[in-house]
């Protein structure tokens, strides 16, 4: 019997308007507190909505739901599938994505409990450090996937 994959029915327009919803929350949990004590949550949204934005590639590039799965939250793998199908994304932020896979931050950002710097409150700038690095990268990774997905013909809200 084959197991059914939740959300096999989605298209890459509904995957990539979820992404968008990730990406925006993640704007507003970033903005609207002040991030005293992690920003592990802004993090955890953004790399979340990184992910969608790849998955929503490879879906628009005919990937099964089973095979855009089976890549589970390797965000570097993702990322490699991507390019290899033709998405564009700058060495930059190539080097960001494939930095933050090879940190695993995605599972660190949920189970890390130990997120409390030796300083408190902990400086601005090293609060902000990640998080501009993702909000570049995922405006970025928003654009090329909206690019991608434009050119097929796909309807699209402006951002």
């Amino acid at each position: 019997m084959n197991k059914r994959v939740v959300g096999s029915g989605v298209t890459p327009r509904g995957i990539y308007l979820l992404a968008r919803c990730y990406h925006e929350a993640a704007d507003i949990v970033t903005t609207g507190h002040r991030l005293a004590f992690s920003d592990h949550p802004s993090r955890l949204l953004y790399l979340h909505a990184a992910e969608t934005y790849l998955r929503c590639f490879l879906r628009f590039k005919e990937y099964t739901p089973e095979k855009v799965r089976a890549f589970n939250h390797h965000l570097g793998e993702l990322l490699d599938e991507a390019v290899g199908l033709g998405l564009i994304v700058s060495p930059k932020a190539t080097k960001y994505l494939r930095s933050v896979a090879e940190e695993n931050d995605y599972v660190r950002v949920r189970y890390d409990i130990n997120i409390r710097p030796t300083s408190w409150p902990p400086p601005k700038r090293t609060r902000t450090i990640a998080l501009s690095g993702l909000q570049t990268t995922l405006l970025e990774l928003q654009s090329s996937v909206e690019n991608g997905l434009r050119e097929a013909g796909f309807s699209l809200p402006k951002a």
